[in-house]
């Protein structure tokens, strides 16, 4: 019986591992994880008796985690978000930016000149080759600026946004083509048709589960080991060699042969595995998470930091999904990118938070801090001489014979329902070329 490794538990992994065992026969498919839970970046974490996730976390109806899993479905709690943003002036608007909440900042007159540099810049960034430029052919120059989202580019990544690579935008920010004037007239005509209509739209999403992603990871979990995976947790992986009939790694204490080894992990981390130099950088952000509670003074679910000050850049609200905590406040997460995760830093990090958040009335009164989190390896960093490096870094690896799919395997920023259409596409493509397919 053929043996295949996967390296890495996020939601890559556990779609190939389901996939395999679904498309190929006479396979023993076995999952390597370091930590002691499945899910990735899907982490919730405890702190005053409170749940607390690392990032916001929506899930549209048809998201192919629930095709894929549909036990998944009755766990998952139905949510109609609110996502926000604080623009520059400190007033609140509809993500990313709204005719109204932009008329609302700049006047009518600001719209006008807006709207107008818009169409210059349709013409005069046409073939975009940067990310502003790519920004600036949807949204114009004028609104790049004012409405806050350069600033919001530049806090992410800690750098000028035309150091930031075109890739980044390819990937990530496709949000930018609803910026367009048609459609965002088109948007706003129908959210007041839509309120006139149907005042209570809906639950649109699902949220993770009530008591924490740990519900429905064990979900997947119980559904893998029962179609014949094989899932290890707190596995300490020390060393993977290449041989001439497949791989060795050096997990536990043990050597063990795979005929295939898969991987989800970050390169960095791969090639200290295949105890190969890795001559390329490639740069991550780190996210701090800071978990509070306290009165929140809007109805948002989500919040993201338009302003010109202030390191965070997105706050959630838990509450609005699972209830009040036991004092009937909110209770949130605060998230900060960041390249140092020294004491003095995390520590400044807090106070700039606390301080803004009480300038612009986010919060009834100073909000507690309960807990925190880092998350090393969060936002790999495109810069403008990342592509080739990353090529170089990937073909090394694929020349050393792992295959890569997954964010992190590949160096990529996804959502998660892309995550799992390709994880799909890439174990097809796999049963196929290896003759394993049923």
């Amino acid at each position: 019986m053929a043996r295949v490794a996967i390296l890495g538990g996020g939601v890559a992994g556990l779609i190939v591992a389901h996939e395999l065992t679904r498309r190929c026969r006479g396979l023993q498919v076995e999952l390597l994880e370091k930590s002691s839970a499945l899910g990735g970046l899907h982490r919730t974490i405890q702190a005053d008796g409170l749940k607390f996730d690392i990032g916001a976390f929506f899930f549209e109806r048809d998201h192919q985690l629930f095709s894929t899993f549909p036990s998944l479905r009755d766990c998952y709690v139905p949510s109609a978000p609110r996502v926000m943003t604080v623009t520059p002036t400190g007033d609140l608007d509809m993500y990313p930016v709204t005719l109204r909440g932009y008329v609302r900042g700049h006047g009518i007159t600001g719209l006008t000149y807006a709207m107008a540099d818009l169409l210059c810049c349709k013409v005069r960034y046409c073939r975009y080759d940067t990310l502003p430029s790519f920004v600036k052919f949807y949204t114009g120059g004028t609104i790049y600026r004012t409405s806050g989202l350069q600033h919001y580019i530049t806090r992410l990544y800690g750098l000028e946004d035309s150091e930031v690579g075109l890739e980044f935008a390819r990937q990530r920010m496709a949000v930018m083509k609803r910026l367009t004037l048609h459609k965002l007239i088109a948007r706003s005509a129908s959210t007041a048709i839509r309120r006139r209509i149907r005042p209570q739209a809906p639950a649109a999403f699902y949220v993770r589960p009530k008591e924490g992603f740990i519900q429905a990871y064990t979900r997947i979990r119980d559904q893998l080991e029962r179609d014949g995976v094989s899932v290890r947790l707190n596995v300490d992986l020390d060393a993977v060699r290449r041989t001439a009939d497949g791989f060795e790694i050096d997990a536990d204490g043990q050597v063990e042969r795979y005929d295939r080894v898969i991987s989800t992990i970050p390169l960095p981390a791969l090639f200290r595995l295949a105890r190969q130099p890795m001559r390329q950088h490639l740069d991550f952000m780190t996210l701090y998470s800071m978990f509070y509670r306290g009165r929140m003074n809007n109805d948002a679910t989500v919040l993201y930091n338009f302003t010109h000050r202030g390191r965070w850049k997105r706050l959630t609200v838990f509450s609005r999904h699972y209830g009040p905590a036991d004092r009937d406040d909110d209770y949130f997460t605060v998230e900060v990118t960041t390249r140092f995760t020294d004491p003095q830093t995390l520590a400044e990090a807090r106070h700039d938070f606390e301080e803004h958040a009480c300038a612009l009335g986010l919060t009834a009164q100073r909000p507690q801090l309960v807990g925190d989190a880092v998350t090393p390896n969060a936002y790999p960093v495109f810069r403008n001489e990342t592509a080739e490096a990353l090529h170089q870094a990937k073909a090394e690896m694929r020349t050393f014979g792992f295959d890569l799919v997954g964010r992190q395997g590949k160096f990529e920023y996804s959502t998660s329902d892309t995550v799992v259409v390709r994880a799909k596409e890439f174990a097809r493509q796999f049963a196929t070329e290896t003759g394993w397919a049923h």
